[in-house]
């Protein structure tokens, strides 16, 4: 359906992490196997309740392409 978003992968942290893998196929984090690739125009990634142990500490958000980073990604802090 035109306009609507879909859920294609989600994680729940109970517990401090280093990181998270959203989307990464059978590598990714949730066990969904859901990848994030050019099936769709527009991906959105939320966090609820999401902290730091410190508060000099950002959350980073980075799009990777088989683990290198891919510089052509466009990212919207909306």
């Amino acid at each position: 359906m035109a306009g609507s978003l879909i859920k294609v992968d989600e994680f729940t942290i109970s517990s401090p992490v280093a990181s998270v893998i959203l989307g990464g196929g059978s590598s990714g984090s949730s066990g969904l196997n859901a990848s994030i690739d050019s099936t769709y125009d527009v991906y959105m990634v939320k966090y609820n309740n999401a902290g730091t142990s410190t508060d000099a500490t950002l959350i980073n958000s980075r799009v990777t392409v088989s683990g290198t980073p891919d510089t052509t990604a466009n990212y919207d802090g909306a």
